[in-house]
């Protein structure tokens, strides 16, 4: 099974010291025809101007636990478990 997570952060200038924050989890079985390519889009607003890598978000533990949320809602009707973002990661 071949498994990546992907983020890239573009500016928001819709809200006053925030970004977009997309999150691309892929998956792909070599034994079972079966592809998963999900994006999510986080809208994150910060006290002053943001100034944080694609890293610094992954190492977030409430995005952490809001991806982990995703990924388990995608693995629902598949047969099995899907890596957590924690795990791919290396968080918590």
């Amino acid at each position: 099974m071949s498994i990546a997570f992907r983020g890239f952060i573009d500016e928001n200038d819709k809200l006053e010291n925030s970004i977009i924050f997309k999150v691309y989890y892929d998956v792909e079985s070599s034994k079972y025809p079966i592809v998963l390519n999900w994006v999510g889009v986080f809208i994150l607003q910060f006290d002053e101007k943001p100034n944080v890598t694609v890293d610094d978000l992954f190492k977030d533990e409430k995005l952490q636990e809001q991806l982990n949320n995703f990924i388990e809602i995608l693995a629902r009707n598949l047969v099995g478990k899907l890596p957590s973002f924690s795990e791919m990661i290396g968080g918590n």
